[in-house]
């Protein structure tokens, strides 16, 4: 079957759970078909990286609003002084309605200041989406006898129309907008009747666009039946992003040494790391002042000198090369309070052979149980208490290390990812 993937960006390097789960699952893909990627992007060393890795796979780039390269698809009439010129005002108006925002916010980071910051921009960046030129591209490279076209991620989901009516349209949705929008709005002291309207208004919008799929593929079996309720005619199925499990590094005894993975790019990853200094290192001090927290990925400078007046004992390591080793002899965190789909920095610490100390909704949709594969606690007392409980009993942590890895190895096989994933593609195929 040929089928054209859209992303949002290139899926390399391979330094968040998005990015793994994507090229995880394209490399799978084109062992059995003929795949076409778009996505926005230019000509770069990682560009080269991800052919070099997956040579069946042919990669289109469409270049930023804004930047000089030619665009690939000139029949779209996106040239001429007044498409340049509208283009750099779009991009001005983003770039001081951003500036706006950082200098009329409180100086002093608290969860909902920075929820509602995160929700400003958010809205700002919908009301000037960039994308329309991506998606219209899209929508044209659809007429090149493609079988089937698979959208990913939520900020592609309003390609679906651009896209001819006669193609077979799938969404592979790696987290649920609106549930993760729920979590956000919890965090606002003083929920306002607009604050539950913009929600209530996001949530219908997603609904609808993903109603006009074909077929809905979700990382989660939690988040399948989520929509199923809310959407009882569409074909939607969960099947988890492929695992690569080479075998657990050699456990390492762990002592006061936390890594939290993830970067601020994703906001539920900056909550949970915030929640994280804010109500439980205060405990953890109470009772032992030695911890220390790695955080791994990209953190703005000025926000690692915020977070760091409020905590500390972060250690910011930016992208680590070989992170199997790097979590290897450390205690992994994932205090995330929001969004959906799978965790892939759960998998991550399982392979590691680092014992993992979570809440619900950091390991929710997936199947590892608290005291069996991992502690789960999701207020903060219980979570503090369990970080220093984990981290004075090595038995404890190379028995949870070691059933997560028996867990991993059973539940989320690749070879049985992959043949699940690879059915769908046959059944459309053959419909």
């Amino acid at each position: 079957m040929k089928i054209l993937v859209v992303l949002p960006d290139l899926p390399y390097p391979l330094e968040s759970g998005g990015n793994q789960a994507a090229f995880s699952m394209l490399e799978a893909m084109s062992q059995a078909h003929q795949v076409t990627l778009v996505c926005r992007g230019k000509k770069s060393a990682a560009s080269k990286q991800f052919k070099k890795a997956l040579p069946k796979v042919e990669l289109l780039l469409f270049p930023y609003p804004g930047s000089k390269e030619d665009h690939p698809y000139p029949t779209l009439g996106y040239k001429g002084l007044r498409f340049k010129l509208l283009r750099y005002l779009a991009a001005s108006f983003r770039r001081k309605y951003y500036r706006f925002l950082d200098k009329n916010r409180d100086k002093d980071l608290g969860a909902p200041e920075v929820a509602r910051r995160h929700a400003q921009i958010t809205l700002a960046a919908r009301l000037f989406n960039p994308n329309h030129a991506f998606f219209g591209y899209v929508g044209q490279l659809c007429a090149n006898g493609y079988d089937a076209v698979q959208v990913e991620f939520f900020e592609m989901l309003p390609v679906i129309y651009y896209l001819p009516g006669n193609i077979y349209k799938i969404f592979v949705h790696h987290e649920l907008n609106y549930i993760r929008s729920a979590g956000e709005l919890a965090l606002f002291p003083d929920k306002t009747p607009a604050d539950k309207a913009v929600w209530a208004r996001e949530r219908d919008a997603e609904l609808s666009m993903l109603s006009h799929f074909n077929h809905i593929i979700t990382l989660t079996g939690t988040d399948k039946d989520l929509l199923q309720q809310l959407l009882p005619d569409v074909k939607i199925e969960a099947s988890p992003a492929v695992v690569k499990t080479q075998g657990p590094l050699p456990f390492t005894p762990c002592s006061k040494e936390l890594v939290f993975t993830g970067s601020a790019s994703h906001y539920p990853n900056l909550d949970g790391l915030l929640w994280f200094c804010q109500e439980v290192l205060p405990l953890l001090r109470e009772i032992d002042q030695e911890f220390k927290v790695h955080v791994t990925g990209k953190w703005a400078p000025e926000l690692q000198e915020s977070l760091l007046k409020l905590a500390p004992e972060l250690v910011f390591d930016g992208f680590v090369e070989d992170l199997s080793a790097f979590l290897n002899g450390k205690i992994s965190i994932i205090p995330i309070r929001i969004g959906s789909g799978m965790r892939m920095k759960a998998l991550d610490a399982i392979q590691a052979s680092s014992p993992i100390v979570t809440t619900h909704k950091g390991i929710e949709g997936q199947l590892f149980t608290t005291e069996e594969d991992c502690l789960i606690f999701s207020d903060a007392t219980g979570f503090a208490q369990s970080v220093v409980r984990l981290s004075a009993q090595e038995s404890l942590q190379e028995q949870l290390a070691r059933h997560a890895f028996e867990k991993l190895s059973e539940s989320y096989n690749p070879e049985q990812m992959i043949a699940r994933r690879m059915e769908i593609y046959r059944q459309i195929e053959n419909r």
